[in-house]
């Protein structure tokens, strides 16, 4: 914090005054995932790391609020999980593709950018062929689904999920196509309590959060003996 002299002659003579002026860290932040559907929705993880010094300042720095896009600015509540952890959940967006900035509002009531922060609003992807549709029990763990659809892009933190939102979830990998994408049937998919086998419904999160399904539902049955 440092005091601000004021100059009515150009610079010549400078005198004192009661202001005062704060400078603070650059805020360094980072998010994600950093793409999701037009409709809004998907929860983000946002780090904002500390950037303060004595812990009686702590309140000063807090996240209130994410707001999404520049000029025209939309805020959604912070949730604290820890410090310089918040969860924010995106808002509907009127058109998409769209880019916007992301910046968090702090205890001084002004959304601040982050730097390099930015999420895109894509269409909904949605599955629409998958093979194979039937595995057996002994092929649990050892085989890889082929899943097909539309709007899919590549992301490190993609996954398929075997059931419904308690189910099951795999890693999956996007084709370069950008189509398609293979994720690994999970061996925990036992017959122990269904021995005569049971169906199950696939859905997709492109982007590891927000997951979608087929429509129609893509079905996966599991079978107790070998599948030709």
């Amino acid at each position: 914090t440092v005091s601000v002299t004021v100059s009515a002659n150009g610079g010549a003579d400078w005198a004192a005054s009661s202001a005062r002026f704060t400078y603070t860290p650059t805020l360094e932040a980072s998010l994600s995932p950093d793409f999701g559907p037009q409709h809004g929705g998907t929860v983000l993880e946002v780090h904002v790391p500390r950037r303060f010094g004595d812990a009686d300042d702590i309140e000063d720095y807090r996240v209130e609020a994410c707001c999404f896009g520049i000029p025209a600015t939309v805020l959604v509540p912070a949730v604290q999980l820890a410090e310089g952890h918040y969860q924010c959940t995106t808002p509907p967006w009127p058109r998409a593709p769209a880019v916007v900035s992301v910046g968090v509002v702090e205890a001084d009531g002004r959304c601040q950018p982050l730097p390099r922060a930015l999420f895109s609003f894509v269409e909904k992807w949605r599955i629409t062929r998958m093979y194979p549709t039937e595995v057996s029990e002994q092929q649990l763990g050892n085989l890889e689904l082929l899943v097909s659809g539309e709007n899919f892009r590549s992301y490190k933190d993609a996954l398929c999920r075997f059931g419904d939102a308690d189910g099951l979830v795999s890693d999956a990998v996007v084709l370069e196509s950008g189509d398609s994408l293979l994720c690994r049937v999970p061996s925990g998919l036992s017959l122990v309590d269904v021995p005569r086998g049971k169906t199950i419904e696939i859905s997709v999160a492109i982007n590891g959060v927000d997951f979608f399904r087929g429509d129609p539902p893509m079905l996966l049955r599991i079978s107790p003996g070998f599948v030709v």
